[in-house]
């Protein structure tokens, strides 16, 4: 009898485990099957075609054009420019490129061939960073104020393939001073005439016929600037991919305008 009880316990027992298991293995199954319906119903992302103007340049749009070999082997020469109205950007040595409505590629491919073009270089190295679009610009027209934050760069002015950078704020009277020459007058100039006319300035001097400039405005004036000192850096903050911009990173170099011989 006491043998028949044990057996009868033993089964009960099995009976109850037996159970449990079933209960435990229906509810991993239905866990199992939530999270597969559950991934089932994540939506694939959508591949959509670009738009016609996806990833194009457009007029107002701030570049960083980079070449290599530009100035000298070895060298890579940064000009900041923005996309002008008529769509082009310009360059040292070979002035206006259009740019506007290209892709990053096809804009690189057509400022080496520009390059090419002029026999100045058979296979240029270009490299294009879009730091604002046009929309986040503060300043699209291109138009230089007096009292405006403006950055220009002298290509060659200390030896071949070196590059001088100053940011200044534009006198009252419009003008800039610029190494080794005289002041300039740039206000009420595009920012691409404003370097066309800093170049003829240079042209005036034997030794310094040929000086590629670029000149960028960084900030606006403030309404009351007649009435205030304004320091040769922004009163405003600016995103960090503009830092190398308004802080470039240039030696220091006098203003003189008797270390150039002019043309008699």
């Amino acid at each position: 009898m006491l043998l028949i009880a044990l057996a009868s316990s033993l089964q009960r027992r099995f009976f109850l485990w037996a159970a449990i298991f079933c209960i435990a293995l229906a509810g991993c199954n239905k866990d199992s099957e939530k999270k597969h319906a559950s991934a089932e119903a994540v939506p694939a992302v959508a591949v959509l075609p670009p738009s016609d103007h996806a990833g194009k340049f457009a007029p107002g749009d701030l570049l960083d054009v980079r070449c290599m070999d530009l100035m000298a082997p070895g060298v890579e020469t940064s000009t900041p420019s923005r996309v002008a109205s008529d769509g082009t950007v310009s360059l040292p040595y070979v002035g206006k490129v259009k740019v506007a409505g290209l892709t990053h590629r096809q804009a690189e491919g057509a400022i080496s061939k520009a390059y090419k073009d002029a026999n100045l270089v058979e296979n240029l190295q270009v490299y294009i960073r879009r730091l604002m679009v046009a929309s986040e610009a503060p300043r699209t027209s291109g138009i230089i104020g007096n009292y405006d934050l403006v950055r220009i760069s002298f290509g060659d002015v200390t030896a071949p393939g070196t590059e001088l950078v100053r940011v200044v704020r534009v006198e009252p009277d419009g003008t800039v001073a610029v190494p080794y020459a005289t002041s300039v007058k740039i206000a009420g100039l595009t920012e691409d005439k404003a370097a066309a006319a800093i170049s003829a300035e240079y042209q005036q001097h034997d030794d310094l016929s040929r000086v590629p400039t670029s000149v960028l405005i960084l900030e606006a004036a403030p309404p009351d600037a007649a009435t205030r000192d304004l320091p040769d850096r922004p009163l405003g903050s600016y995103p960090p991919i503009m830092a190398p911009l308004f802080e470039p990173s240039m030696p220091e170099m006098p203003i003189s305008v008797q270390s150039a011989t002019p043309k008699k």
